[in-house]
Formats: C-alpha cells, sequence, structure tokens
C-alpha cells in the first residue's frame, strides 16, 4: 500500500465510524463520511491512490461488500476516477453539483430534523451543534 493509502486507512480508522450497531449500509456510509472529512483536513489529497475494494475490506475489517459501496459512492460523487494503469485516484473535492445539493437537503437534512425533534432537541441546540462540527 502506498503511503497516502495508509494515510487514508489511518484517517478513517481513528476517525469515530467504529460505532456498535451499524447496518453494514450505515457502516459504509460512516466511512465515506470519514473519508470526506479527511479530504476536508487536508490529511488526504486530490491524486492520491485509494485502497482497492479487497485492500480496503482487509486493512478496515470490513466486508468486501462494504469496501465496494464505499468506492461506488465516492465513484458516484466525483470523489473518486479509475486511472488506466493507477487504479483508483482521488479526485479532490468536487464542484457543488445542484443534483447531489438537492438530494441531500431532500433526504439527509430532513432525516437530520426528524430525529433532532424526535429527541425533543430545540432549534438552538441544532444549530450550535451544526456549528461546533461544521469544518
Amino acid at each position: 500500500m502506498t503511503a497516502s493509502s495508509t494515510e487514508l486507512i489511518e484517517a478513517i480508522r481513528f476517525g469515530h465510524f467504529a460505532e456498535k450497531g451499524h447496518t453494514n449500509r450505515a457502516f459504509g456510509k460512516r466511512i465515506v463520511l470519514e473519508i470526506k472529512k479527511a479530504l476536508l483536513a487536508g490529511k488526504i489529497h486530490g491524486g492520491d491512490s485509494f485502497p482497492t475494494v479487497q485492500k480496503l475490506s482487509d486493512e478496515l475489517m470490513i466486508p468486501a461488500k462494504s469496501a465496494f459501496q464505499v468506492i461506488s459512492i465516492l465513484m458516484s460523487e466525483g470523489v473518486l476516477e479509475i486511472q488506466e494503469g493507477v487504479g483508483s485516484v482521488i479526485k479532490g473535492i468536487p464542484p457543488p453539483s445542484p443534483l447531489l445539493r438537492s438530494a441531500f437537503l431532500s433526504d439527509e437534512v430532513e432525516h437530520f430534523a426528524v430525529e433532532a425533534r424526535f429527541l425533543g432537541l430545540k432549534e438552538a441546540d441544532v444549530i450550535d451543534a451544526l456549528r461546533a462540527n461544521w469544518m
């Protein structure tokens, strides 16, 4: 594995993705989140190589199906690309996409708002939590 792949695995491994009780699908989404956080924090960069499904699966001790899901999501969102003779490479932070923005706002934010209200959180508490986690 290359140095950049090692740094990527370490960024994910020491993130907060290993919570108990997640389904494989939620687990894959959490890993995607950790990869995006590493990209935003400058721990990984555009042009860095990305592990194969097998390496990602082995290094993180996750099912190959979850590793494949992670790579598929990142490719569909424009974060990864396949380069001939090189393999998967991080493209970087993609430009804003109206389609992705719309999907995020309609799905994730609605889920977040419902869960917050279900837990009895006040709007100010949610905004404070959002600000505390803004990168």
